[in-house]
């Protein structure tokens, strides 16, 4: 029982620390979106296949656990039973660490959360009983320490084994009076649902799925949960067809789920070495994935959309490779959400662009965090 409170949740939080984030940093969730797949059908997958990677990371200590069990004079049945409780307390960690991986984008903050939540469940929660307890000189109120047992999965998953193998330490050690098996494996399964719904949530508040109309729809999004749960990552690469697509109303921004053709200005798309592909209503936005160190290794090509034969009002086409391009930033020209970048094949073109609406001519590499930073001011001083 001991064993399991500290390997089964360090176990489960590595295994979903990067679940979602990992998603999101490759670009691989905007295309799950972009396939119609809803933010929780995307989790309920993941939650899947990461509980079966726990339930095989665990397949030799509970062997020999069960080895123990036998030579102790225990019953397979108990051990049944015992794997099963395991499975609740992994299902409830691989739920927060999905939670968790779904807060941030940013890795040392979902690293820290995740241990910080690992040592708060395995470790601080039994001081905070611990220290009630010798506070009150063993008279604390049943309700109080029930509330610390039911706000820790791990505390639940004791107390559902000692309930189950102890009965008649319960009291003397846990405090913990009334609780039944039910109704204690109900509040542990509560941890498992709890967390996703939370995470979905918080998906939920920043992505949108795209609406596709395509037949078998049903048989398609659950096959892509089994894909989303199973996929590993590494691996070869695949050869990549290097070519810009030109937009449809299908196309989603990849920030905000809006609709890329509805929106008026020069736009940019991302091709990912994974072949994902993340299209922007607003040619600004892709910068902060090419500026970032960790996101850029990943892009394959980019595109912007060319003024010199295409006008400022929306359209399909016209996509030419980012670094070929002489970019106007500082413009006085609004694209979608403000400020934008107005991108030439011609350098004379673009210096008659800056006469006509002012900004300075950059070539792509020449961007920076600072141009950004002065798009941001500009951004601010047109509301």
């Amino acid at each position: 029982v001991h064993l399991q409170l500290y390997t089964v949740p360090l176990l489960g939080l590595l295994l979903a620390y990067d679940a979602v984030l990992g998603e999101r940093e490759s670009g691989m969730f905007d295309v799950h979106l972009a396939l119609g797949l809803s933010q929780g059908v995307f989790l309920v997958g993941k939650w899947l296949g990461l509980m079966t990677s726990l339930c095989i990371a665990l397949v030799p200590s509970m062997a020999i656990q069960a080895w123990s069990l036998q030579l102790a004079g225990g019953s397979m049945r108990e051990f049944l039973v015992f794997s099963i409780y395991a499975g609740l307390l992994g299902g409830a960690v691989v739920s927060i660490g999905l939670l968790l991986s779904s807060l941030s984008l940013n890795r040392g903050t979902v690293v820290s959360l995740c241990v910080g939540a690992w040592l708060v469940l395995a470790v601080l929660m039994d001081f905070a009983v611990i220290g009630l307890l010798a506070f009150t000189q063993g008279a604390a109120p049943d309700w109080a320490v029930n509330a610390l047992v039911v706000a820790n999965p791990l505390g639940l998953y004791r107390l559902l084994s000692y309930l189950t193998f102890f009965p008649q330490q319960v009291e003397s050690l846990l405090n913990v009076r009334g609780g039944g098996l039910v109704s204690v494996a109900v509040a542990l399964g509560a941890w498992t649902a709890g967390p996703v719904l939370l995470a979905w949530y918080a998906l939920a508040r920043r992505y949108r799925p795209i609406a596709v109309d395509v037949g078998g729809r049903a048989v398609v999004k659950w096959f892509i949960v089994a894909l989303v749960g199973l996929i590993g990552c590494g691996g070869e690469e695949v050869a990549l067809e290097i070519a810009p697509v030109d937009i449809t109303r299908a196309h989603a921004c990849a920030l905000d789920g809006m609709t890329v053709i509805d929106h008026h200005g020069p736009k940019a798309q991302i091709l990912r070495r994974d072949g994902s592909r993340a299209l922007f209503c607003n040619a600004r936005e892709a910068l902060g994935e090419l500026l970032d160190p960790a996101r850029s290794k990943k892009v394959t090509a980019t595109w912007l959309q060319a003024l010199d034969e295409h006008p400022w009002k929306s359209h399909p086409d016209g996509w030419v490779l980012a670094g070929e391009l002489f970019i106007v930033s500082g413009s006085s020209k609004m694209g979608s959400m403000g400020p934008t970048l107005a991108p030439f094949v011609s350098r004379v073109k673009a210096e008659k662009f800056v006469a006509n609406y002012g900004g300075r001519i950059y070539r792509l590499e020449q961007i920076d965090g600072a141009v950004v930073e002065a798009l941001k001011r500009q951004g601010m001083g047109e509301l």
